[in-house]
């Protein structure tokens, strides 16, 4: 790997943790402003659905069923924290962000995951 090429990468990689960074907290901040504000609901997925409802991009079809921009459909199950609808809508964006280059575009959603589970101290096996 040449020169430019890493530090392309150290760019790509800072761009995302800032990236991931700002939709773990917008999505938590979210989320708990929802639960404040509606606390008689049965399930977390019901607020992780309302704080994906303020997110940029994303459009409503259904109860717990969100389009993308670009046509993606995410559907919200009830089971679902706000945890893993965060996992679902990173994986979703930087797919659409990097979709001219695929190979970069799977190892910076690797790289989210990591930063995500880092960021909820969540170790999976």
């Amino acid at each position: 790997m040449n020169l430019i090429s890493k530090i392309t990468n150290f760019i790509f990689i800072q761009q995302l943790k800032f990236f991931v960074k700002g939709l773990i907290s917008a999505m938590v901040i979210s989320a708990n402003i929802a639960h404040e504000s509606n606390p008689g609901r049965a399930y977390y997925s019901d607020y992780a659905a309302i704080a994906l409802s303020t997110r940029p991009g994303w459009k409503e079809k259904n109860k717990n069923e969100f389009y993308f921009k670009n046509g993606n459909l995410l559907t919200i199950d009830r089971k679902d924290s706000t945890y893993n609808v965060i996992i679902k809508v990173a994986d979703i964006e930087i797919k659409e962000m990097f979709k001219n280059d695929p190979q970069l575009s799977s190892t910076l959603r690797q790289e989210a995951l990591n930063i995500i589970q880092k960021h909820f101290k969540i170790k999976l096996k």
